[in-house]
């Protein structure tokens, strides 16, 4: 029977990562450190968004997604489409049934950027920069 222990400490496999900083490929231990890089707590999460772009041909686009974690400073989605280093999207949190008066004030949508791209299984997952970071 395999040690669990050791399974559990064992190095997941490598992937390519696509970073906007020079839009190439990144092998292991070329990235600097994640802690290193962060200015706000990211929350674990699993919240419904829709986002909205431009593809490659001009035609703009609608896709759901779901944010695996988000800061004030930004957000790890997965989705279905590939997006590219640097491309500027949109995030909407979808809503419920509400008031008329009360989506005015919660529904708003959110101004990012594409800062890595990471293909998964059937899905990539995409961190994405706030171009404004939340308010507190």
């Amino acid at each position: 029977m395999p040690d669990p222990i050791r399974r559990r400490n064992s190095a997941p496999p490598k992937r390519p990562v696509i970073c906007a900083k020079n839009n190439m490929s990144e092998q292991e231990g070329t990235l600097p450190a994640v802690a290193e890089r962060r200015r706000w707590s990211r929350l674990t999460v699993a919240i419904p968004m829709f986002v909205r772009g431009t593809d490659q041909h001009g035609k703009p686009f609608v896709d759901f997604a779901t944010a695996l974690n988000i800061s004030a400073g930004g957000a790890l989605l997965v989705l279905k489409r590939r997006l590219q280093p640097e491309e500027q999207v949109s995030l909407e949190i979808p809503v419920g049934l509400l008031p008329q008066k009360m989506l005015t004030k919660l529904v708003q949508q959110i101004q990012a950027r594409t800062v890595r791209v990471e293909p998964d299984e059937k899905a990539f997952v995409v961190g994405v920069q706030f171009v404004n970071p939340l308010p507190a």
